[in-house]
């Protein structure tokens, strides 16, 4: 008898409740060929959740054990068509779950993982996408950032309408190289994911990750000027009203003395033909940040609406 299933099944059962996520939205005036819910989340990685020197987070809820069910409860409450997660270890058992939820994954590893030191497997990011709405229409393919594989390209499209037709989309995932002293490192990392991309520029293009840095730096725009947009640029403006401050991805607290590392760095980038309809405002977050008893990881996951305009002609892969 499996033990942890029985843990996991008594977490999930018993959990404590969150709040609703709110949205802002937009009308578009445009005839979408498809419309996708898609959610970015940087999940923290078992072994790095006990090893992040978070100031208020009792060591009980760093547990994988408590946390796992949270982040389940997270992603389904969310609804997301693509789900994107960075620091994903765990890997059985995030395929396991998600496969009852209707969801295929393709997977990506990092070869050297600070997570291995805690004896636990190597994290990476994953791409998971609703199998009754999207099936993949080629081979992923793996690239390595310096060296290490770390972004991964899932060619997708949607299922046959009524009349047969499919709407195709490449959703790439990837994780940047952290802390404010590796910016221009992380320029270079963008411009690596980039290459490549005018291979497929006719096929609209789904980028997600956790970017490490934010939107004055050097990657972003990168990117912007590679003619992606920020899901999240209609937005910020309500978003930060509702907040009464900017948006945010990541709220916590390391070290003793307590420092607040308060940031946006997570991102959803769209090419040409993809519009954002919508966007989730971050969760409540209480005076001592994240993560906490009611929110599993430091990070809070993004999600937008995505609508794709129609593409004439056919497109390859």
């Amino acid at each position: 008898v499996n033990i942890s299933i029985f843990v996991h099944l008594a977490a999930y059962y018993f959990r404590p409740e969150m709040a609703a996520r709110a949205f802002v939205s937009r009308a578009l005036d445009v005839a979408p060929a498809a419309r996708l819910r898609v959610v970015m989340f940087n999940v923290l990685a078992d072994g790095l959740a006990q090893s992040g020197d978070f100031s208020f987070a009792d060591p009980a809820i760093l547990a994988w054990q408590h946390r796992f069910p949270l982040l389940l409860q997270e992603i389904d409450s969310l609804a997301g068509d693509i789900v994107c997660l960075a620091e994903c270890n765990h890997r059985s058992e995030w395929e396991t779950a998600m496969a009852a939820r209707g969801f295929e994954a393709v997977f990506c590893a990092k070869r050297l993982s600070p997570a291995t030191h805690a004896g636990v497997e190597s994290d990476g990011v994953a791409v998971f996408f609703r199998s009754a709405r999207l099936r993949m229409r080629a081979g992923c393919s793996i690239v390595a950032i310096d060296n290490d594989p770390v972004f991964v390209r899932v060619p997708l499209e949607t299922a046959p309408d009524a009349a047969g037709a499919s709407v195709p989309v490449n959703v790439e995932a990837t994780h940047l190289k952290a802390k404010k002293e590796f910016a221009q490192k992380r320029k270079k990392q963008a411009t690596l994911l980039l290459e490549g991309t005018d291979r497929a520029a006719a096929v609209p293009c789904i980028l997600c990750g956790d970017f490490n840095g934010v939107r004055d730096e050097p990657f972003y725009h990168k990117i912007i000027n590679a003619g992606f947009t920020d899901a999240y640029s209609p937005f910020y403006a309500d978003i930060d009203a509702q907040l009464q401050r900017p948006m945010w991805s990541s709220y916590k607290f390391r070290g003793n003395p307590p420092e607040l590392q308060n940031y946006l760095g997570d991102f959803i980038f769209l090419s040409p033909h993809c519009q954002p309809v919508s966007a989730a405002c971050p969760p409540h977050v209480g005076e001592q940040g994240l993560p906490c008893a009611t929110y599993a990881s430091d990070h809070a996951a993004i999600v937008a609406d995505v609508v794709i305009e129609h593409v004439s002609g056919s497109i390859a892969p």
